[in-house]
């Protein structure tokens, strides 16, 4: 195969499937077969190095990149890696580079910051401010985040580590950890509190953040007349303090923190979940569960209950069916209790116990297992193990409730939806697919007015107050089979299976798919179809119009979109301003058509054109007989365009002619300059077929 654009495209796929040698294989093979990609050249050299830099592959693409792109960040980058990566002379060598880039561009931010990092590496802090103050007088570099924080990072004074940090590095990781832990429960507590509830951290701090405030709180807690020096509420001065609620990806960090220093307690995982599921967001389980189990993502052999084939989308599955029964189980003691006036979710340390012994026992098998701490009882453990497996992959005689495994396929469905990377995207979604087909058995069982048998001591309680109707989670689980259709490429069979649902989650993903086909089509590297790329358009203004006018009628109907219903809204106007400018576009093409340079260049206008590169008029708009259509402008341009080149070529020819009068052209070779209309024709075809074998 001699297609670069081929080559490119499966370089792209392996990349994104983490395998680099085959992409690089890939990349390296279109640059042979079209040198014009310099950005290739970049792609390759960044991929290598972030593989292994000393690979001599790399150091031979960083330099050819540098060449080709000379003074460019990226490359640049790149070189100073490779440098850094040698032991001997590599910060000399870092050093002149960079001072050679500066010399060429002594503006550029990024190379005075450079500059100033390399001699702070090397604690030459006096050659580091010197910089800092000669380079602040030539180019104004004050509005630079960037290179603000730089500065205060050269001139703060260092300070002498403690002991414990200085003598113990695992004393450091100690520390770190059980800050991530204090800061991730008391994060959590102050997010679920002021979770709608606009007002309540300006209040709170107006009203304890001072020195009254301190005072009232300390009596509350511990009594009137208490001594208040043995206190920290008693002693601290609390001043400057944020209202600003923790920001989720904050949170995400100090969970991974605070799971390490846990050592993923199961109490404390469902802890975690809990609180995220109280405000409505979906708990990062995949992250947390990364940091302490190096296993696979799927298995390929789910209908087995085998140990070894255990995943981390197993020990996901058991932890959201942990935090769905944990919480259904505090709803109901809630409710009982009538308590509003208590928050529902408490600091760790006060919570109960939130799983069962028999859920506890399979936890620690499996960490057991994984983590390789006994070889005793191993076959006790494995059977612990298996059980559980074949519970959490619903396999036969499971006792689960169908609400629970509904909640395992929204859950998973939701979470690869929201992955970046296909692959992750595909095995989510793959294993909410397995769990829809799973629950439409169980539907199928309660149709006939059967009950599902609850086991004398599951791994789950049931929960009767969340038994399901039939009707809506068939429909449910159609989506989610069309879903994964359009993930894995199919995108006719979505296309028919949402269209036959007619409902607005369908209507919303079909819009979807005509988002992107439309984009497809006008990102393709052959001409645009303008006419295909409107229709795709029209059908996305269609299915959004339909969603706009369901949720108009019946305003329960918009609680089932995954956006809500002013996104709908703003996209539907976002549709028809782009069909606006297209269809101006189109009535200026045809206003301003006229055929005036193809009479002069005497081209006879049935000349056949080729359906490969223009538009048909069949398949084009109906056009008033008064103007040209669309595509017979597109062929005059070319025409016109391929005519001025066979005079430039003709030009060019006479000029060697005259040059050197030894070298006789043969009239059947080189067309005179007297040529008639049908050999200017014949050149045009020839020189037609020339452009559309191009890539």
């Amino acid at each position: 195969m001699r297609d670069p654009r081929a080559h490119r495209f499966l370089g792209q796929i392996y990349e994104v499937q983490d395998n680099t040698e085959k992409a690089v294989g890939c990349y390296k093979r279109s640059v042979e077969l079209n040198p014009v990609q310099k950005d290739l050249v970049l792609k390759t050299a960044e991929l290598l190095c972030n593989k292994d830099t000393s690979d001599g592959r790399a150091k031979y693409w960083v330099e050819k990149a540098a060449r080709l792109f000379p003074g460019n960040p990226a490359a640049l980058r790149l070189k100073e890696k490779l440098l850094e990566y040698k032991v001997e002379d590599g910060w000399n060598e870092l050093f002149y580079v960079t001072q050679a880039e500066l010399r060429a561009r002594p503006d550029d931010v990024y190379l005075n910051m450079r500059l100033v990092a390399l001699y702070h590496s090397r604690n030459k802090l006096r050659d580091a401010v010197l910089h800092i103050q000669d380079a602040e007088k030539k180019i104004p570099l004050e509005t630079s985040l960037e290179w603000c924080s730089c500065v205060m990072k050269t001139l703060e004074v260092p300070k002498s580590k403690s002991k414990l940090i200085k003598g113990d590095p695992a004393g450091q990781d100690k520390l770190e950890k059980l800050a991530c832990d204090q800061k991730n429960q008391s994060g959590h507590m102050v997010l679920n509190l002021s979770h709608g509830k606009d007002d309540f951290l300006k209040e709170t701090v107006e009203s304890f953040a001072n020195t009254m405030g301190l005072l009232t709180l300390f009596e509350s807690l511990s009594g009137r007349g208490a001594s208040r020096e043995s206190s920290f509420l008693g002693t601290d001065e609390m001043g400057n303090v944020s209202t600003r609620a923790p920001m989720q990806e904050e949170l995400t960090k100090y969970d991974i923190g605070a799971v390490q220093m846990h050592n993923g307690s199961l109490q404390h995982l469902v802890w975690l979940g809990l609180k995220w599921n109280s405000v409505s967001v979906l708990p990062p389980m995949r992250q947390l569960l990364k940091q302490l189990f190096h296993l696979s993502q799927e298995t390929s052999r789910l209908e087995t209950d085998a140990p070894e084939t255990i995943c981390l989308l197993d020990l996901e599955v058991f932890l959201l069916g942990m935090v769905f029964t944990s919480n259904l189980e505090l709803q109901e003691k809630f409710n009982t209790h009538n308590e509003t006036h208590q928050p529902p979710f408490l600091p760790l340390l006060l919570c109960k116990q939130y799983y069962t012994e028999k859920q506890r026992s399979w936890w620690d098998a499996v960490r057991t297992l994984i983590l390789r701490k006994t070889s005793l009882l191993v076959t006790k453990l494995k059977f612990l193990v298996q059980h559980g497996l074949s519970t959490l992959r619903a396999l036969e005689k499971r006792g689960l409730q169908p609400a629970l495994i509904i909640h395992w396929a929204r859950s998973l469905q939701n979470t690869g939806a929201s992955m970046k990377f296909f692959c992750d995207q595909k095995e989510y979604i793959g294993r909410s697919v397995y769990y829809w087909k799973k629950i439409l058995i169980s539907l199928e069982t309660i149709k006939k007015s059967k009950n599902i048998p609850e086991p004398t001591d599951p791994l789950f309680k049931h929960f009767h107050n969340v038994d399901i109707q039939v009707a809506a989670y068939e429909e449910e689980a159609r989506i989610a089979f069309a879903v994964r259709d359009a993930v894995e490429g199919k995108t006719d069979d979505a296309f028919l299976a949402f269209e036959a649902m007619k409902n607005v989650v369908s209507y919303w993903n079909l819009a979807e798919l005509c988002q992107r086909k439309a984009e497809e089509i006008m990102n393709d590297d052959m001409l645009p179809e303008e006419q295909e790329h409107k229709t795709y358009l029209l059908k996305r203004k269609h299915y959004l119009t339909k969603i706009v006018d369901k949720c108009s009628s019946d305003l329960s109907v918009a609680d089932k979109l995954p956006v809500s219903i002013e996104t709908v809204t703003k996209m539907l106007n976002t549709v028809m301003q782009e069909l606006g400018e297209l269809e101006e576009k189109e009535e200026e093409d045809l206003s301003s058509g006229k055929i005036s340079q193809a009479a002069d260049s005497g081209v006879n206008h049935s000349i056949p054109l080729p359906k490969k590169l223009l538009f048909s008029p069949t398949d084009s708009y109906k056009f008033s007989p008064k103007t040209l259509p669309q595509w017979a402008e597109d062929a005059q341009s070319l025409l016109q365009m391929l005519c001025q080149q066979v005079d430039a070529l003709k030009d060019e020819i006479q000029e060697m002619k005259c040059n050197n009068a030894s070298v006789s052209v043969s009239s059947h070779q080189w067309p005179a300059k007297s040529c008639g209309t049908d050999a200017i024709c014949q050149m045009v075809l020839r020189e037609h077929k020339i452009f559309m074998k191009l890539p």
